[in-house]
């Protein structure tokens, strides 16, 4: 990919989950890039324990999912008490994922495994290589690195990505503003082990009169204790075990001894964010773009989530196959999202630290009410576990779908495609263009019993997936295989496709019309026709980040092509 002018296609600045996860994701598609990190080492230190749903499905596509499991504690339970009483209890296993918990894990070995996926790309991070200086061209990007002894290097890149952390130096070189502003408690950390009757998969959150007090599992009979210490500022003494101690003494029902401290800091929070992802050739993601409340454990997912969004799109504009313009969508995309997460992550900070007495009566008494309700502990898993995020206002996204009134009385023309009241009613309850594209369960051929669909649709492209509906005719059948036909003409290098249908019947009609039933599965139980409202006939693009790009009912052709013509550029044959 990488022209005469340039050294490499992508320069990624920052070796924290974010970065490892760009250039995982560049190393899947093929991109020439290099990683690199001002630090002499990788950071040792716990940071963000918490691994989310979503992410872990991402780690899932990665292949590397057991080792990550194996690593850490699965919780599925969330409770926050307040003067002695539970006033909310929130349980995970309920998320509609293959994975429903949130995976406590240290960050440093979250990293671990991240480098070791990236070497076995014959890639890794080079540390104590430092941006100072960059340059954009109309066509690269010229940046100028330092390593520990001084030596200056240029390198020329078409893109470069800042995933350099909060006191990121690409942002600073941007000249991008840091908007927003520090939370005036001080807190303390406490990486411990802990003897007394506390809870191995369970998160649990303490508030009196003394404060917050918030106790987090992560194996081996290892415990992070976080508690806010009132407004003052960071002391310039390091905090000790004896103060944690007495945090946890004054706050936690349950008599808790701790030990063996193997990270204690007093810390401030600061919510802030960039108006800005992108300037011209540069990108920045994660904590380089966005820092909030540690509450929820939103920071670290979300990073990972901006590198997955943007990783595909560069692979693309690289490959010649979507112009600069497509890239402005990890812009609108992201800052969306980090705006949405910032609002949330106020909102838990200020409820769970609020020292208004009216304040504090109305959460004791609300928040009891509010968590009891299903479909509240339904919104707060999908918020908390990142499935509930959409791109439903992106550009690059749409749907089609005739009227209602066409629906139930179709044109003549139409007729033999009609699919009437039930049809239209389905398809609108499932998901939307720029939602998170749902797992399900199918039967195919090579398999004895069902699988995840989530596998099928794995790895760095797009996936057509063709729903044939309920009881297809024939000429159905037929449309549908000069529909695949046809795009995978024109798009098989960037779309693959896959069919479900109700029979294996329709299965074996398919696979002789379209020479290949390797990609045709069977809705064994119903799961895909419920979660994606497939009554009848309809068809879902799945973009390589697992959101929907674009739907339509019927199969129609035209409209597909318009929107891959409008986003796509067609490469000229030899």
């Amino acid at each position: 990919m990488t022209d005469k002018k340039t050294d490499l296609d992508v320069l990624v600045v920052g070796g924290g989950p974010t970065g490892l996860t760009m250039a995982i994701q560049l190393a899947r598609q093929g991109v020439n890039f290099r990683v690199i990190d001002k630090y002499k080492e990788p950071s040792d230190k716990s940071k963000a324990l918490g691994v989310h749903s979503r992410t872990l499905e991402i780690l899932d596509d990665f292949g590397v999912i057991d080792e990550f499991l194996a690593s850490g504690v699965e919780v599925n339970i969330i409770n926050v008490f307040a003067d002695g009483k539970r006033i909310a209890h929130l349980t995970l296993d309920e998320l509609d994922s293959p994975f429903p918990f949130a995976l406590c894990l240290p960050q440093s070995r979250t990293e671990e495994l991240l480098r070791k996926l990236l070497g076995s790309f014959g890639k890794s991070v080079e540390h104590s290589l430092e941006l100072v200086e960059m340059e954009q061209l109309s066509d690269r990007v010229i940046a100028t690195i330092v390593d520990a002894d001084g030596n200056r290097q240029e390198i020329s890149c078409r893109y470069l990505v800042g995933c350099d952390g909060a006191h990121s130096k690409v942002r600073h070189l941007l000249g991008l503003d840091f908007e927003g502003e520090q939370y005036p408690e001080t807190f303390l950390l406490g990486d411990v082990s802990v003897e007394g009757d506390i809870a191995e998969n369970e998160i649990n959150v303490f508030n009196n009169g003394d404060g917050l007090l918030a106790i987090f599992p992560y194996g081996n009979n290892r415990y992070r204790i976080v508690g806010d210490i009132g407004e003052t500022a960071p002391s310039e003494k390091e905090p000790d075990l004896a103060e944690v101690q007495k945090v946890v003494d004054e706050r936690c029902p349950t008599k808790l001894t701790l030990g063996d401290p193997r990270w204690i800091a007093a810390f401030a929070i600061h919510r802030r964010h960039v108006n800005r992802y992108r300037v011209g050739r540069v990108f920045i993601a994660g904590d380089a773009a966005h820092i909030h409340s540690p509450a929820g454990g939103q920071g670290m997912n979300t990073g990972i989530q901006d590198a997955c969004n943007l990783a595909w799109k560069l692979a693309l504009a690289l490959s010649g196959r979507v112009s600069e313009d497509f890239l402005e969508s990890y812009n609108d995309e992201r800052l969306a999202i980090a705006l949405g997460v910032l609002k949330m992550t106020d909102f838990m900070m200020k409820v769970n630290t609020t020292r208004n007495p009216v304040a504090k009566h109305l959460r004791n008494k609300i928040a009891p009410l509010l968590s009891a309700q299903e479909v509240i502990q339904e919104r707060m898993r999908n918020s908390i576990s990142e499935h509930s995020l959409n791109y439903r206002k992106s550009a690059i996204v749409a749907e089609h779908a005739p009227s209602l009134i066409d629906s139930v009385v179709p044109p003549l023309k139409d007729l033999k495609d009609s699919h009437g009241l039930t049809g239209y009613m389905e398809f609108h309850r499932g998901p939307r263009a720029g939602d998170l594209a749902p797992d399900a369960f199918v039967e195919s051929r090579n398999e004895t019993s069902p699988e995840r669909l989530y596998p099928l649709l794995a790895g760095t492209r797009h996936n057509l997936l063709v729903l044939a509906g309920r009881e297809p005719s024939h000429e159905s059948l037929e449309k549908a295989a000069a529909l695949i036909k046809s795009i995978d003409s024109d798009y098989g290098d960037i779309i693959d496709w896959h069919v479900i249908v109700d029979s294996h019947e329709d299965r074996d009609s398919l696979a002789s019309l379209l020479n290949d039933e390797s990609r045709i599965a069977t809705d064994w139980d119903h799961s895909v026709k419920h979660k994606y409202g497939a009554d009848s006939a309809c068809l879902y693009l799945i973009r390589p980040d697992s959101y929907i790009a674009f739907r339509s009912q019927p199969l129609d052709e035209g409209a597909l092509r318009g929107y891959l013509d409008q986003h796509f550029l067609v490469l000229t044959r030899a």
